[in-house]
């Protein structure tokens, strides 16, 4: 589909309705560039709404930074509202400094993630998760040494489940 067919906020829904991004399994520069060319859905539009928020969650500069080649869209005629803060889990993630000399670190959108679920999944679905993870963790999100150590003790309990089935 067309990138400037999707700003319209009924064509985006639909296209949203099977999709989690614009093109691909990971946000790219394609989402940033509709992003900031349309306005926030209305919640009669659930999917784009969902897609949109998801994108809010993100910093400019962590939009930027998104792989692929940014798109030419005229901006939205409408501001897009602040961007909503995400909900608090348990995992959290840093972004890289933005170089704002500041010595703050940009929150990520990541700290929305949940662990990634293979049970039930066929072959392709997992193959496909695993890449959209890479492209997320080559995107050059940092984690953190707590979340480190929850990933390896997740590891561990994997490891000995898969052991107790054999």
């Amino acid at each position: 589909m067309q990138l400037d067919a999707l700003r319209d906020v009924s064509a985006l829904d639909e296209h949203m309705k099977t999709n989690s991004y614009v093109s691909g399994y990971a946000p790219s520069q394609q989402d940033a560039a509709l992003f900031a060319a349309v306005a926030e859905p209305p919640p009669s539009h659930p999917h784009a709404r969902r897609w949109y928020d998801h994108l809010a969650g993100y910093t400019a500069a962590q939009r930027a930074a998104l792989p692929g080649d940014a798109p030419k869209l005229a901006p939205a005629s409408a501001a897009p509202a602040a961007p909503k803060k995400p909900a608090v889990s348990a995992k959290k993630r840093s972004a890289p400094s933005s170089g704002s000399g500041d010595g703050a670190k940009a929150k990520s959108p990541r700290k929305q993630k949940t662990p990634l679920n293979f049970e039930g999944k066929t072959a392709a679905q997992i193959k496909r998760m695993k890449s959209a993870q890479k492209a997320w963790d080559e995107a050059g999100f940092e984690t953190s040494a707590e979340e480190e150590e929850e990933e390896e003790e997740d590891d561990e309990e994997e490891k000995d489940e898969e052991e107790e089935k054999e």
